[in-house]
């Protein structure tokens, strides 16, 4: 009898572990469709559009903060572009941190485009923050993607959960790392918008100087 009780209860945790795969699965459909669709993301608001994005990151996947970060062109800093604190219901920018503060968390992020940490605080990958960022902030799992353009890492999504430790599964790893296609795409519209608004801002000086001339 003991037998067959443990093995209904085991039938019925795999059920439910499906059910709610398939939960996770609708909730990060619709984010993808919701964004894609999102007639401001190829508008000239960044910030606007930054903070939208990650408070549906930090709503679909249930974490508390969801922050999007783009390193300097030598690697030596990466700065927030947009942060949502779900607790405080609060969008913040303009933090900006050393790399060479946390080296092994960068090698890592470089190496692998990818950080899953259920305990961030032993983590060899994050541990190193444990006492300056995630103990004061109450963080237990990190789940970072790194942004890739042209093949080269020049950023990072990251998806911090407060509170007991969290098993991120791999679907939820596989979202981390469609939004950050989905950022790397908005940094090379953003790019190209610059070049081009410096390219014509040149071409008008030119034309200025000669019709002077």
């Amino acid at each position: 009898f003991q037998t067959v009780m443990i093995d209904i209860t085991e039938r019925k945790q795999a059920e439910e572990a499906v059910r709610e795969s398939e939960r996770r699965a609708v909730r990060q459909r619709a984010a993808i469709a919701q964004l894609a669709l999102d007639k401001h993301m190829a508008g000239d608001d960044l910030a606007g559009t930054l903070d939208r994005i990650t408070q549906v990151l930090s709503a679909t996947l249930g974490v508390a903060r969801a922050s999007v970060w783009r390193f300097a062109g030598d690697r030596s800093e990466a700065q927030c572009l947009a942060l949502y604190d779900a607790g405080k219901k609060k969008h913040s920018r303009g933090a900006i941190v050393d790399t060479s503060s946390c080296p092994r968390y960068f090698e890592a992020i470089t190496t692998d485009s990818r950080i899953n940490a259920e305990d961030a605080r032993t983590d060899p990958h994050t541990n190193e923050l444990t006492d300056s960022y995630l103990i004061p902030l109450g963080i237990a799992s990190v789940l970072d993607a790194g942004i890739l353009m042209e093949g080269q890492l020049v950023g990072v999504v990251s998806l911090e959960h407060i509170g007991a430790r969290r098993k991120w599964q791999p679907d939820e790893e596989a979202f981390a790392g469609t939004a950050a296609s989905m950022f790397a795409q908005l940094f090379e519209s953003i790019d190209r918008r610059r070049a081009e608004e410096t390219l014509r801002k040149s071409e008008e000086k030119f034309r200025t100087l000669y019709e002077n001339a």
